[in-house]
């Protein structure tokens, strides 16, 4: 079992603003390989950088706090920076910071829970970064089926719209059949004569108009469709 912190020390998250801090880079910065920092000119950063963020001007009491972290000085030949690092302090990695914690009993056990504990938080943060990259990534394709189904529904409204306009159209044309042709009303062979503007409704009046059917069976067949298409006018509220 991992202890979990809640938030970064006041001490560690100050170090890590300070190191990423890109305008005091010709003081103190990231190394090349973003996992160590170093600080370049010791002066400056002992008598101004200190002061203002730590209230004091004591380099050796800074370098004492890292020590109680954790950090290690990282000694290289040519080189008179001085280097400092840290497992969990890692440039663009803040959410290692919480785990930086100060040492407790230096003895072999306390040491070798640490290692074991530096493995697991590592292993956690790169499983939850795997973690946030699929569920992005599942965020991203249901946006596009949500789009995608909202572009079909659109479609569907827009071909139902029609065949209602239709519909309706027929009806309105069915209502004015009487007051046209009431000697012949339901309908006769004399259909030519009525205005059609509903493509749905034409083939229909067509066929009754070239028909050679007697009078009498059409006036009946006629009575029938108009009732059957006044059913289906009622089957979406059109009255």
């Amino acid at each position: 079992f991992v202890f979990m912190p809640r938030k970064a020390t006041a001490f560690i998250r100050k170090t890590f603003d300070l190191v990423s801090d890109e305008s005091l880079d010709d003081i103190i910065e990231w190394s090349s390989t973003s996992d160590s920092f170093l600080i370049k000119d010791r002066v400056v950063f002992e008598t101004e950088v200190l002061p203002k963020i730590f209230k004091h001007n004591n380099m050796n009491s800074f370098v004492r706090q890292l020590h109680t972290y954790g950090f290690k000085k990282i000694t290289k030949k040519d080189s008179k920076d001085l280097e400092f690092k840290h497992k969990l302090f890692i440039k663009g990695q803040e959410k290692l910071l919480p785990f930086i914690t100060r040492r407790g009993p230096s003895n072999t056990s306390v040491k070798q829970q640490e290692e074991e504990n530096y493995s697991i938080i590592k292993k956690s943060v790169e499983e939850q970064d795997l973690f946030m990259k699929q569920l992005q990534l599942d965020n991203e394709n249901m946006t596009k089926e949500l789009l995608a189904a909202r572009n079909h529904q659109t479609k569907t409204e827009q071909e139902l719209y029609k065949v209602k306009r239709e519909l309706l159209e027929a009806r309105a044309l069915l209502r004015q059949i009487p007051t046209q042709f009431p000697s012949y009303y339901p309908f006769t062979n004399n259909m030519t004569s009525v205005p059609i503007h509903t493509p749905c409704f034409e083939p229909w009046v067509q066929q009754r108009t070239n028909s050679q059917v007697p009078a009498t069976e059409t006036t009946k067949q006629n009575a029938d469709d108009i009732s059957y298409l006044e059913d289906m006018l009622q089957l979406d509220g059109f009255e």
